[in-house]
């Protein structure tokens, strides 16, 4: 199945949340871009299913990716979001790039490092997807790890105390915060034109705030991708968001479309 690049660019609206609001993926294995080769992808889902009043959340996101060199590709992604009644809107942007120095008929190795924005947070994050398939070109089944390490800063700053009238506390403070994002995932290829998957995610926050999770339990997300074409893929997600100290059972649903255009190698 042709990839999804948007391991880097769906919002983090996909089986958990994190100290930080950035990105996370559909559910879908990656593959370098070919030499030349613009990656064009939308999307559209919902989050928060489930939830109480305006805490669900509606998006759309679109990712532009372009293959460099054989092996290595650059992307750039930007996203909108808003509560189910259209309001409180934000929007995200990112770019990055990556290669797969290893490349063989049953073990991969992709590199990120990406750069994203959200809220006025900044977030850079160097990451892997190790794949290990039965088959060649995953026309089978197999399974794949991503391991990420979202490093970002977190606002300390506090409020000045009035009865400490010698001292000022309201210095402007921040700190490291970085999260471990990790996605287990498994795929199985019905036919040269339909493929399952299967993923459980999970993070670990370094250096947590006060009241947030040390470790995110995560979720489960199953996908169903279609080629409908030679250059056409449509990428479809359910997950469930499993609960944590007291949340509430949620649940997400998305589609979206990927067309790649012509490859250098193909021009006429």
């Amino acid at each position: 199945m042709k990839h999804s690049i948007s391991f880097i660019f769906s919002l983090l609206l996909a089986a958990f949340t994190l100290v930080y609001p950035h990105f996370a993926q559909a559910v879908d294995t990656t593959e370098p871009f070919d030499v030349g080769a613009t990656d064009v992808e939308f999307y559209l889902g919902a989050e928060g299913l489930g939830k109480g009043d305006y805490e669900k959340t509606l998006f759309s996101e679109m990712v532009l990716g372009y293959g460099l060199m054989d092996n290595f590709s650059a992307y750039f992604g930007v996203s909108a979001q808003s509560n189910e009644a259209l309001g409180d809107g934000s929007g995200s942007l990112g770019f990055g790039i990556y290669g797969t120095p290893l490349d063989t008929d049953h073990v991969d190795l992709d590199l990120f490092l990406d750069n994203s924005i959200a809220s006025g947070e900044f977030a850079l994050t160097p990451s892997l997807e190790l794949n290990v398939d039965l088959r060649p070109e995953r026309s089978l089944w197999g399974i794949y790890l991503r391991l990420g390490e979202v490093l970002t800063g977190r606002d300390t700053s506090v409020e000045d105390d009035p009865e400490t009238l010698r001292i000022d506390e309201s210095e402007t403070r921040f700190e490291l915060a970085p999260v471990t994002e990790m996605t287990w995932g498994t795929y199985w290829t019905i036919t040269e034109a339909h493929q399952l998957l299967l993923e459980y995610d999970m993070a670990f926050a370094h250096n947590h705030d006060d009241g947030e999770q040390t470790v995110e339990i995560g979720g489960l997300a199953l996908g169903y991708n279609v080629t409908l074409g030679d250059a056409v893929e449509m990428i479809n997600q359910v997950n469930v968001d499993l609960p944590q100290s007291g949340e509430k059972l949620s649940a997400g649903i998305s589609t979206g479309i990927i067309v790649t255009l012509p490859s250098i190698a193909s021009a006429p």
